[in-house]
C-alpha cells in the first residue's frame, strides 16, 4: 500500500470510525440517563454490554492503527538495558500484590528499538496479570544466549493454554476468554509478533492447561556486545 493510500486508510480508521463510536457511546449514555427509571434490569444489562462492545471496538481500532504503523516509524535501534526497561514496565503496570514478578538473572544490554521492546514486555506481562487465576501468582523473566540470538522468556503460573490454540492467540483480535468476562482488545500478542518479526526474531508459546504459560522470543545478538 502506497503512503498516500495508507494515510487515507488510517484517517478513515482512526478518525471516521472512532467518531461514529463516540456518537454511539454518547447515545447509549443519553438513553441510560433519560430512561433510568423506566429501564428493566435486562435493558440496563443490554446497555452495559453495548457500551462494553463500543469500548472494545475503540481499543481494536487503536490496535489495528498501531499494528499498521510498526515498521513505518523512524525509530533508531539503540543499546537498551533490559533490566532497566523491565523495571520501568513493572513500575508503570503496578502489578497487583498477589502476583510476584521476578527477573531470574541480570538481563543483557540489547541493541533494539526501545519503545518496541517496551511494548512487547508490557503486552506479555499484561497478559500474565490479566488472566492470572492463582491466589499467589508468579511471573518469571529470564534469558539465554544462543548463537546469533538472545532468547527471552516470560513465564507465569496462570491457567495455561491448550496446544491447539498456540497459533490462534497470535492472530488479530483473538482471545480465548469471553469478551464479556475479560475486557481485552486481543491485539497484544499480535502486535508483539509483528514487532519481534520486524526485528528479525520470532515469538512462540509453550504451555499446558492448568500449568501456566511461557512466552519465548528471540532477537538478533550484536556480537560486539557479547
Amino acid at each position: 500500500m502506497e503512503n498516500s493510500q495508507f494515510d487515507n486508510f488510517e484517517y478513515v480508521i482512526s478518525h471516521d470510525l472512532k467518531t461514529m463510536l463516540r456518537a454511539i457511546q454518547i447515545l447509549t449514555e443519553w438513553i441510560e440517563k433519560e430512561n433510568k427509571d423506566r429501564l428493566t434490569e435486562s435493558g440496563k444489562e443490554h446497555l452495559v454490554l453495548l457500551q462494553e462492545r463500543v469500548r472494545r471496538m475503540d481499543d481494536i481500532i487503536d490496535g489495528v492503527t498501531e499494528y499498521a504503523h510498526i515498521g513505518r516509524e523512524e525509530i533508531r535501534p539503540e543499546p537498551v538495558d533490559f533490566n532497566q526497561l523491565i523495571d520501568y514496565v513493572i513500575t508503570v503496570r503496578q502489578i497487583p500484590d498477589h502476583i510476584q514478578c521476578t527477573i531470574l538473572k541480570s538481563l543483557p544490554v540489547v541493541t533494539c528499538k526501545r519503545s518496541h521492546m517496551k511494548q512487547v514486555f508490557q503486552h506479555l506481562i499484561d497478559n500474565a496479570v490479566k488472566y492470572m487465576d492463582k491466589p499467589n501468582g508468579e511471573i518469571k523473566i529470564d534469558f539465554c544466549k544462543n548463537e546469533g540470538f538472545w532468547q527471552f522468556s516470560v513465564a507465569d503460573n496462570g491457567p495455561g493454554i491448550a496446544e491447539k490454540h498456540f497459533n490462534r492467540i497470535f492472530k488479530i483480535c483473538q482471545t480465548l476468554h469471553s469478551k464479556d468476562e475479560i475486557h481485552s482488545r486481543g491485539m497484544g500478542l499480535t502486535l508483539s509478533k509483528r514487532i519481534i518479526e520486524q526485528a528479525g526474531g520470532r515469538i512462540w508459546v509453550d504451555s499446558k492447561e492448568g500449568e501456566g504459560s511461557t512466552f519465548f522470543f528471540t532477537l538478533p545478538r550484536d556480537e560486539a556486545q557479547g
